[in-house]
C-alpha cells in the first residue's frame, strides 16, 4: 500500500524530542507496571504512524484546521505536562500515553489535542478528546472482544453479513472513531466520529485481502468473491458519499485512493 503523507517534520521532530521526553517518560513510569512502561516506550519511539492518523492529517486542512502550524516536539511535552499537573488531567494520562498508543494514536493526541491555543481549546475539551481515545483502547472492551471473536470463528458457518460488518467494526473502528472524535471536536463536526469508524472497517477489509488473511473470520473467507468486493465497494460509494455531506470529498478521495490502490494490486 503506498503511504499516505506524513506530519511536517515528524521525524526531526521526533529526534530533538528523544532526549527530553526520556527524562520525562522515566518518571513519569516510576508508578506503572513493567509492561506498560515497555510499551509506552515502543509506542513513543519506534512505533510508525497507522492509517488513520495519515487520514486525519489528509482530512483536517478541509475542516480548518491548521495543520502547517503544529509544533509537534512543544506539543508532546505539552500533552506530557497536562496528564501530569493539569487538574483531572492524571486519570486520562496512562490511557492516553499507554493504551491509545498500540493503535498508533500516539503521535495524533499529541498533535491534534493542543492543535489549538488554551483559549480555543479548553482543558474539558482536551480531557473529552482523552476520554475517546481512553475508551476505544480500553483494556476490558478488547477483551470481551477477543472473547466474542474467539466463539464467532466456530460458528463462522453460520454469520451473515451483519455480524460480520458489526463484529470486525467493533473490534478495529474505535481507533479510527477517536481519530474522528478528536477531528470532530476541534473542528466542530460531530459526523467525522461515524465517517472514520466506517474508514475503519473499509481499511481493515482491504488489509486482509492486501495480506491473503487466512482468518476464519476475514471477509473473503466467509464471503464468495464477488460478494466480498461487492460489499467493499458498497462501503467506499458510501464512504465518498458522506464525505460529500460533509465537505471533505477531495480529502476523502485522497485517503480512498491508495487503499483502491493496494485492492487493484492484489487482485490483478
Amino acid at each position: 500500500m503506498r503511504r499516505l503523507p506524513a506530519s511536517p517534520s515528524r521525524s526531526q521532530a521526533l529526534i530533538e524530542l528523544e532526549p527530553i521526553l526520556a527524562e520525562k517518560f522515566s518518571a513519569f513510569t516510576t508508578r506503572t507496571h513493567a509492561e506498560v512502561r515497555d510499551s509506552m516506550h515502543y509506542a513513543l519511539f519506534s512505533k510508525p504512524d497507522r492509517f488513520c492518523v495519515s487520514a486525519a492529517w489528509l482530512v483536517a486542512p478541509r475542516l480548518g484546521i491548521a495543520t502547517a502550524r503544529f509544533a509537534p516536539v512543544a506539543c508532546a511535552i505539552e500533552v506530557l505536562r497536562c496528564a501530569l499537573t493539569k487538574k483531572h488531567s492524571e486519570r486520562f494520562a496512562e490511557p492516553v500515553l499507554a493504551e491509545a498508543a498500540s493503535y498508533g494514536l500516539l503521535s495524533l493526541s499529541f498533535e491534534m489535542i493542543l492543535s489549538c491555543d488554551d483559549a480555543t481549546l479548553s482543558v474539558t475539551e482536551r480531557c473529552a478528546i482523552a476520554r475517546a481515545l481512553a475508551h476505544a483502547s480500553a483494556p476490558a472492551n478488547q477483551l470481551a472482544m477477543l472473547h466474542r471473536e474467539s466463539r464467532l470463528a466456530r460458528e463462522a458457518r453460520g454469520m451473515d453479513r451483519a455480524s460480520l460488518q458489526t463484529l470486525q467494526q467493533d473490534r478495529i473502528s474505535p481507533a479510527y472513531e477517536a481519530t474522528g472524535h478528536a477531528l470532530a471536536i476541534l473542528a466542530g463536526r460531530e459526523a467525522l466520529a461515524p465517517w472514520f469508524k466506517r474508514l475503519g472497517l473499509l481499511t481493515r477489509w482491504v488489509e486482509e485481502f492486501a495480506s491473503d488473511s487466512r482468518s476464519a473470520l476475514a471477509l473473503k473467507n466467509l464471503m464468495s468473491g464477488p460478494d466480498a468486493m461487492d460489499m467493499i465497494k458498497s462501503l467506499e460509494a458510501e464512504l465518498i458519499e458522506r464525505a460529500s455531506e460533509l465537505g471533505i470529498r477531495d480529502a476523502a478521495h485522497d485517503v480512498l485512493e491508495p487503499l483502491g490502490d493496494a485492492l487493484k494490486a492484489r487482485l490483478q
